[in-house]
């Protein structure tokens, strides 16, 4: 990970956005992003996430909790920390680029997310990843190099209509399910993994799945 300046002296709360704060607890290794009530609860956008002001403290965070009223993750925000565990609030409906990329996460539960971002969780180790029927879109790279990902499940009535380019490249998938919402699909989705069989929806107006080959189905593609 990028190596941070000692913790020790460094700030243990602060602002990191319109409307939301942060606040280290150094005893149970947490960082508590939280919402104070007025402004869109948007999370400040960088692209280093070393210009976050809780940076300083990131070779202590083993956890992150964001709060409800937090609608968004800055971009880059935990690229590349050695996070264990993150809580997503109800509220938050983005996730930004590369905001989780590089970190230790075996799960997350992704609530009310619409848009999981390019990157956005990459490199982590989850091992499955339920996709909640509020996603629409599944940003290039999102989940590019989870090598230990096996399963992905769409939950009841999905609303994705974008999965992007290498989303699920370098992962363990043996299968994969397209929806009928998807119109559109990234090139090199799948990349290197172990898929040998598309589902596609029946449903689906856009998609086929043909003597192996995932194609455009000639109707609306």
């Amino acid at each position: 990970m990028l190596i941070p300046s000692d913790g020790a002296d460094a700030a243990t709360s602060g602002v990191c956005g319109d409307g939301v704060a942060w606040e280290f607890d150094s005893d149970s290794q947490t960082l508590f992003i939280t919402y104070t009530g007025s402004g869109t609860g948007k999370m400040d956008n960088h692209n280093n996430p070393t210009k976050y002001e809780f940076y300083p403290q990131a070779d202590g965070i083993n956890k992150v909790i964001i709060g409800e009223g937090v609608t968004s993750i800055g971009h880059y925000a935990f690229y590349d920390y050695s996070l264990q565990s993150v809580t997503l609030s109800s509220t938050v409906e983005e996730t930004g680029i590369a905001s989780f990329y590089g970190n230790n996460l075996t799960e997350i539960d992704l609530k009310n997310v619409t848009i999981i971002g390019e990157a956005a969780l990459g490199g982590n180790k989850l091992t499955s990843i339920v996709i909640p029927q509020t996603v629409k879109v599944i940003g290039d790279y999102s989940f590019k190099r989870c090598i230990d990902l096996a399963s992905v499940e769409f939950s009841d009535s999905p609303s994705v209509f974008y999965i992007g380019t290498d989303a699920f490249d370098q992962t363990s998938l043996s299968e994969f399910c397209v929806p009928a919402t998807v119109t559109f699909l990234g090139s090199g989705m799948i990349g290197n993994s172990e898929v040998d069989y598309i589902d596609v929806d029946p449903a689906n107006e856009y998609y086929v799945w043909f003597y192996n080959i995932l194609c455009g189905n000639g109707v609306k593609a």
